[in-house]
C-alpha cells in the first residue's frame, strides 16, 4: 500500500480497494492501518504456511512432518537423548524419584553394575533408586563426552556423590541407554570399577591416573 502525504489522492489501493478522496487525515490513517495490518497478518500466515509445508529435522535425527496449515503450530519438539538422560540424572540427584521415573519405560532392564544381576521393571528400579538415594545424598553426575548410535546413547561421565559419612565418592563411569519410540529408557547399563567406587566411598584417595579422569573437563 502507498499514498501521498495528505491522503487526498485516489492513489492508494490494497487489493483493489481505493481509499476515498479527501479523507480526514486521522481517520484515513486509522483505516489505512487496519487495512495494512489485516494484509500484513495474512502475509505472515501465508509465509508460515510455506514454512509448515516443509519437513522439520529435529535434534535427535528423527524426521517430523508438519501440518500444512497457515495457522498450524509445532506442538512438540522431541528432547534429545542426552537431554533426557541429563534430566533423569539431575532428578535423581535432587531425590525427585517421581520425575526421574517419568523417563523410564515400564519394562526397563537396568544393569546397575554390569556383571551383577540386572533390575527388571520400573517398580523395581524405583525401589533401587530410593535405596540408593539414602546413601548418595548429594549426587552430581558430570558428563564428559557422549555419542549416539541408533536408539542408544552412550556417555562417559563421573559418578559423584556425598555419602552419610560425609565422604565425597567419585569414580569414572560409562553408561549405555536404549530408548523406545516414545523416548523412554528401555534398557540402561552402567559400567564402572566397583572396587574403585568402594575405595572412594571410604574416603581413600584415588591414584593420580584415575584422578585425572575424574577431573576431566567436558568436551
Amino acid at each position: 500500500c502507498g499514498t501521498d502525504p495528505g491522503f487526498t489522492m485516489t492513489s492508494v489501493f490494497c487489493t483493489g480497494l481505493p481509499i476515498r478522496h479527501n479523507l480526514d487525515q486521522r481517520a484515513g490513517r486509522a483505516r489505512l492501518w487496519r487495512v495494512a495490518t489485516r494484509f500484513a497478518v495474512r502475509e505472515v500466515e501465508l509465509r508460515w504456511a510455506v514454512l509448515c509445508s516443509a519437513i522439520l529435522q529435529v535434534g535427535d535425527g528423527a524426521v517430523v512432518p508438519v501440518a500444512r496449515s497457515g495457522r498450524a503450530m509445532v506442538s512438540f519438539m522431541a528432547e534429545s537423548k542426552i537431554e533426557i538422560v541429563t534430566t533423569f540424572l539431575k532428578a535423581f540427584g535432587r531425590q525427585d524419584i517421581d520425575s526421574a521415573m517419568s523417563h523410564i519405560a515400564p519394562d526397563v532392564e537396568w544393569h546397575y553394575h554390569v556383571g551383577t544381576r540386572p533390575v527388571i521393571g520400573s517398580e523395581h528400579v524405583r525401589k533401587v533408586l530410593n535405596k540408593l538415594g539414602q546413601h548418595q545424598i548429594d549426587s552430581r553426575w558430570r558428563t564428559i563426552r557422549w555419542a549416539e548410535a541408533g536408539n542408544t546413547l552412550m556417555i562417559e561421565a563421573v559418578e559423584d556423590y556425598l555419602n552419610p559419612k560425609d565422604h565425597r565418592a567419585q569414580v569414572p563411569y560409562m553408561g549405555a541407554y536404549d530408548f523406545d519410540a516414545d523416548n523412554l529408557i528401555t534398557a540402561w547399563r552402567d559400567y564402572f570399577d566397583l572396587e574403585l567406587l568402594m575405595k572412594s566411598d571410604r574416603g581413600e584417595p584415588m591414584d593420580v591416573w584415575v584422578q585425572a579422569l575424574i577431573d576431566a573437563e567436558p568436551t
